[in-house]
């Protein structure tokens, strides 16, 4: 019985230790730069499609901007604006990302950070009494972005996003717009970005 018991013990240290072996794997992706202080910046190469309830948010630019913190960092933030947007429909649509970062993981997630308002808002107005107020947080219950992959290019970096997990607050919905007031948790958001150094060199490490 004591030998069982022995085995029994080994096992589950054994299970421990590939448990941690597991961990250290899946965590060792990381950005690399050639340097510290290495201005960064983004831009679409396939278009940028925000969904919420089947309805989309387009824009003509998406653009990110930061700079390196490190040489090797499993983290990188960027600041993302958008313009010329078409939202849910109507032209002119107006997406406020004062003070927000995406927080990027290199093992494949993202974290929104640091906003002004807590969030990021999209607003349309136009005729009829027509008005869709959006506010877009983080993953379902402030988890992390899912769905993002990355790609080194050799000195550049492309960044996908593929994410179904983002928290969108339609907080007003009147007139023609199409969504309906309340929560979603399963907001998409897709598309493709070229991130270039203004110097050096960036990388992506699996």
């Amino acid at each position: 019985m004591n030998h069982l018991k022995k085995l029994g013990l080994m096992a589950l240290a054994l299970t421990a230790v590939m448990a941690v072996a597991g961990v250290a794997s899946a965590s060792a992706s990381q950005f690399t730069a050639s340097s510290t202080g290495i201005g960064i910046t983004g831009g679409q190469t396939t278009e940028h499609v925000f969904s919420v309830e089947g309805s989309e948010v387009t824009c003509e630019t998406a653009e990110f901007t930061g700079e390196t913190e490190s040489t090797a960092s499993a983290n990188q933030k960027a600041h993302p604006a958008y313009s010329g947007c078409t939202a849910f429909g109507f032209a002119a649509a107006e997406v406020d990302t004062t003070g927000c970062d995406y927080n990027f993981d290199a093992n494949g997630s993202a974290a929104l950070e640091g906003c002004t308002n807590g969030y990021i808002t999209i607003n349309v107005e136009s005729i009829f009494n027509t008005r869709c107020h959006v506010k877009v947080h983080d993953g379902e219950a402030n988890s992390a972005i899912n769905g993002i992959s990355y790609t080194d290019n050799g000195g550049t970096v492309t960044v996908t996003a593929a994410a179904n997990n983002i928290s969108a607050e339609i907080v007003t919905s009147t007139g023609f717009c199409p969504l309906t007031v309340g929560t979603s948790n399963t907001a998409k958001y897709s598309g493709s970005t070229l991130v270039t150094p203004a110097s050096g060199s960036i990388g992506w490490d699996a």
